[in-house]
């Protein structure tokens, strides 16, 4: 009886450490909900990708309800000279934020209100993928750390990369269609139209959303497809996902033809140029918003290295082959992805995978770090959760609450107001980097002010150019008393898709100068002029097959939601 009494005391004290640990959990995953909820309209957004950003959330909703429902160029950008980021960046986060305009046209509220909807819609779509393993408690407990880890809020807050951020939507569902392809559960018809429509509808949205977390996705889901199947003929099941993915692509035409055609003005040579000196990696580290957000990175990484040795740890244990084959997949994942950010070892490697320099920056793989951090809370909340974990989790919560603190008090607090400056200030950086036009702001922003068409010699008499028509996409003007060739510059960025031609349909050649202005030789003679915006064949034709691809998935998603079984009761 001592003995037993003995045990007995144990047992008790071990529960009580057990519910101890779940209440810290618990309370600070709470704490760290209220906080976020709260943040979502008070945080500062004024972070690495805010320029960008609230130029795109102030001209692109804006566009869309003046008519134009596919906006490619920004023509407010730059002071005036435009942009082409449209034809590089995905708008779908971008329609999303238009119907909310019609409240408040602000871009610092479209911010605001598309990064609160699109983490609770990640929250829900990685609820139903954690369903496929787990209960509803355990689900919604994960789904809710989902939206709470420490890569979210660098992703949101420290970078403010809104379009990465709704790609955590995406994942959890292209994850759940393939759960759906090899589950023996799931056969039928109407199954394989629900996995073709879901898979279609996910990668739709990941690769309007995101081109980084495309690429992680694309490299990720045929890595889990990889190590899921166990035999060679299971390969066929998955036919329904692949299936969807292509339908989702095509889907997309609209936007990836034009860009595969434009992609060779896309420069990624520099992407690993880094100043390793002592100087500048001390000054980068001693600055506060540099010192979070490392931090912040580091803890994700640390993060991944914990999940991978637990979930190694586990498999090890795991007596359930079904379990046991589902932590060594992820085990494996983990492991890549926290390899894999090591830059400047397998740079030879980034180089030499297609696809794989559009990913850009090595840590951008915590998104699949963030996804197999919470399968890891599932799978050990279905086998009695140690206590070890539960505290661990808390750590990483507490951490992610103090730098939260710390960068919101650093940019202002509460005190933080909203830059009234106008937005079309704010240098479009990323396309200026593209089209090879490092550090143009200052002489930009010097020559803002030039007429729409002007001479590059203003010293010579005689000639005259007489504005006729002008908007945002096209320029009319005449050229008069032109005795020899002259360079004439345009009040607009320099872009591809930009043709001069005489009224009588003579093709002029245009140019970039230095600072990426467009420039073009006029010939001699008196002639009336064009410069205009026009439509590359791959726009046209990938609006062709994005039409009747999504008129298909349409007629999938009616016969997935109608269809009735005859035989079922």
């Amino acid at each position: 009886m001592p003995v037993q009494k003995s045990n007995n005391s144990c047992s008790i004290m071990m529960e009580t450490k057990r519910i101890t640990a779940e209440q810290v959990f618990l309370g600070l995953l709470t704490v760290l909900l209220v906080l976020e909820s709260v943040s979502f309209f008070i945080y500062p957004v004024a972070a690495f990708d805010s320029a960008s950003q609230l130029n795109w959330l102030d001209q692109f909703p804006a566009l869309v309800r003046s008519g134009i429902f596919y906006p490619h160029w920004l023509p407010r950008a730059n002071w005036g000279f435009g942009s082409p980021s449209f034809y590089f960046y995905p708008p779908l986060t971008f329609w999303f934020a238009t119907p909310l305009s019609f409240l408040s046209p602000s871009p610092y509220f479209l911010f605001q209100s598309v990064a609160a909807i699109t983490t609770i819609l990640s929250g829900i779509a990685c609820y139903y993928f954690l369903r496929v393993h787990a209960s509803k408690r355990i689900s919604l407990i994960g789904s809710l750390i989902y939206i709470s880890l420490p890569y979210r809020f660098v992703d949101l807050y420290l970078r403010n990369a809104l379009g990465e951020h709704i790609a955590f939507i995406w994942f959890p569902l292209i994850l759940l269609s393939i759960e759906w392809c090899l589950d023996s559960k799931i056969t039928g018809r109407r199954a394989t139209f629900r996995i073709i429509t879901l898979s279609a509808f996910a990668w739709f949205g990941i690769l309007l959303t995101n081109i980084p977390s495309s690429v992680i996705a694309i490299y990720f889901s045929m890595m889990f497809c990889f190590l899921r199947i166990r035999k060679l003929r299971t390969f066929w099941n998955l036919i329904p996902a692949f299936g969807g993915a292509l339908l989702g692509a095509l889907m997309s035409a609209a936007y990836l033809l034009p860009v595969e055609e434009i992609s060779n003005t896309i420069n990624l040579a520099h992407l690993w140029d880094v100043d390793n000196s002592p100087y500048a990696i001390i000054h980068a580290l001693a600055k506060q918003e540099h010192l979070t957000y490392f931090s912040a990175l580091w803890l994700t990484l640390a993060t991944g290295v914990w999940i991978f040795v637990s979930l190694f740890r586990s498999y090890r244990k795991e007596n359930d082959l079904v379990r046991k084959k589902q932590r060594f997949v992820w085990t494996a994942i983990v492991f890549f992805c926290v390899v894999i950010q090591i830059p400047y070892l397998l740079m030879p490697l980034w180089n030499a995978l297609p696809l794989f320099s559009f990913i850009q920056f090595t840590w951008r793989w915590n998104i699949v770090i963030v996804i197999a951090t919470v399968v890891y809370y599932v799978f050990d909340s279905a086998h009695n959760h140690r206590t070890i974990n539960l505290w661990i989790f808390s750590g990483i919560f507490l951490c992610t609450i103090g730098f939260g603190l710390i960068y919101f008090f650093s940019n202002g607090g509460f005190s933080w107001q909203y830059v009234h400056s106008p937005v079309e200030k704010a240098e479009d950086y990323r396309q200026q980097n593209l089209l090879n036009a490092h550090l143009r702001q200052p002489r930009l922003e010097d020559s803002k002010n030039i007429p729409l068409v002007s001479f590059a010699q203003e010293n010579i008499d005689g000639r005259k150019l007489s504005i006729t028509d002008s908007s945002d996409e096209h320029i009319q003007f005449t050229a008069s008393n032109i005795s020899q060739t002259d360079e004439v510059i345009f009040h607009r960025l320099y872009f591809p898709s930009w043709k001069l031609h005489t009224i009588s349909g003579e093709e002029i050649p245009v140019y970039s100068d230095s600072i990426g202005r467009i420039n073009a030789m006029l010939p001699t003679g008196d002639h009336t002029y064009i410069l205009q915006i026009e439509t590359m064949k791959s726009e046209i034709i990938g609006k062709y097959i994005s039409y009747i691809t999504i008129a298909i998935f349409i007629l999938l998603l009616f016969v997935t939601i109608f269809w009735r079984n005859p035989k079922a009761s």
